[in-house]
């Protein structure tokens, strides 16, 4: 199995996972669950205990990616990444992404932080 840690404005939100067999699921952290601040990273991916199995948990990580192919052919290039799937390339970038989302593996133990200019 291989884990990304998912975060949402510095917030630890829960952690994304792609078992041997290709599939992949998300659970939302007990922390995030227990939040009252707390909101679902997708309509399609509701708040729950219960990990999220459907392939809308790899969509909505996909879409933190660039759209563009030639985009994605440059990173796996870049970083020497062993295939174009989502996880492989959130591995590598995921940390690095547009908006308040981000998918980061889990040698980073903290979401990114801004720091001084």
């Amino acid at each position: 199995m291989q884990r990304l840690i998912a975060w949402m404005n510095g917030e630890r939100v829960g952690v994304l996972t792609r078992q041997r067999n290709g599939a992949h699921e998300f659970q939302y952290d007990t922390g995030w669950l227990s939040n009252p601040l707390s909101r679902p990273l997708s309509l399609s991916m509701p708040l729950q205990v219960k990990a999220l199995t459907s392939h809308a948990v790899i969509n909505f990580f996909d879409n933190l990616l660039p759209d563009s192919p030639l985009i994605r052919d440059r990173i796996v290039a870049r970083y020497q990444i062993k295939s174009r799937q989502p996880f492989d390339l959130l591995q590598e970038v995921g940390r690095d992404s547009v908006g308040a989302t981000i998918a980061a593996a889990a040698r980073y133990a903290t979401a990114r932080t801004a720091g001084p200019l």
